[in-house]
């Protein structure tokens, strides 16, 4: 069952975003106010999505990205924002960002990305396993 870790200020939408990921079967959903409380979430708990807004108090979906990178925690995640620009584009995608949703997004299209992204996140753990077991048998 996958951890899914959704991060937005507008109490209302992340209700309706938990509850849309419970009703397709995603029981285990979390949620943080911004960005600040996300980092520490994570830092406790294992996740296998992050869903982020962009523009939030405290801590913003670029700068907790750019955290979780810098903490080496490579978790796939997907923005959500009403306020795309190049430039936080950009930088997110320096950072590894999995995909950009624009507000108000297509729920049929938000949920083949979720699917994408935690499949995408599995490859690579199970990936690092394989390589780090073969590095042991060298």
């Amino acid at each position: 069952m996958a951890n899914i870790l959704i991060v937005e200020d507008e109490h209302h939408l992340a209700d309706i975003i938990q509850y849309q990921l419970k009703q397709n079967g995603y029981s285990n959903t979390f949620w943080a106010d911004n960005g600040a409380n996300a980092l520490k979430e994570i830092l406790v708990k294992s996740f296998d999505l992050v869903i982020t807004d962009l523009n939030m108090p405290n801590m913003n979906g670029i700068e907790l990205i750019t955290a979780m990178y810098q903490k080496e925690i490579f978790i796939p995640v997907i923005i959500l924002t009403a306020f795309s620009d190049q430039t936080s584009m950009y930088q997110a995608w320096k950072c590894g960002v999995y995909d950009f949703i624009e507000k108000p997004f297509n729920t049929s299209t938000f949920f083949d990305i979720v699917r994408a992204a935690l499949i995408h996140g599995q490859s690579h753990i199970e990936n690092f396993l394989l390589s780090s077991e073969n590095y042991q048998n060298i």
